[in-house]
């Protein structure tokens, strides 16, 4: 977890990271003779809608875990919600992005990041914002602005090269 004190002009965010593993099946083109199982790691940035509340760990966490096993030893490609999208990664994780976004809120949450992988080389990242590490939006706006001054830098001088 994170904990920040008061600094002046910044508006902090502050959040914790939630892990979860759940174990179920998919394949590619809905072939059910081609599926195969994961061990899926979930990862959850949360903050509260109010800093001024505490927390409730426990009941963000029971809240989670009830979501998730709904899809516990399933095979996905079966699954209503994975119909005509397909169980990519990249699939998987913006269902469960959209959904648990409005069931984290509706528990006074903010979902600020979700972080899906099936294996450790291979991690697909859902974000309302770009989760810099920094502590606070200043900074992230900060960093943001410092990677879009490069770019235009780089582009500039590959239009000098006879680049486009």
């Amino acid at each position: 977890s994170l904990s920040a004190g008061k600094i002046v002009g910044c508006i902090m965010l502050e959040y914790y990271i939630y892990k979860y593993y759940f174990n179920a099946e998919h394949g590619f083109e809905g072939n059910r003779d081609k599926a195969h199982a994961h061990t899926f790691q979930l990862v959850l940035y949360i903050g509260m809608k109010n800093s001024k509340e505490p927390h409730l760990f426990n009941e963000m966490d029971r809240s989670v875990r009830e979501y998730l096993q709904h899809y516990e030893g399933e095979y996905l490609n079966d699954m209503e919600e994975f119909r005509g999208r397909g169980t990519s990664i990249e699939d998987i994780g913006e269902v469960f992005y959209d959904d648990l976004t409005e069931w984290i809120e509706n528990k006074g949450g903010r979902l600020y990041q979700l972080e899906i992988s099936e294996n450790p080389l291979c991690v697909y990242i859902v974000s309302n914002r770009i989760m810099l590490h920094t502590r606070s939006d200043r900074e992230s706006r900060q960093g943001i602005e410092n990677i879009l001054k490069r770019k235009k830098k780089l582009l500039s001088m590959m239009k000098g090269k006879g680049g486009d």
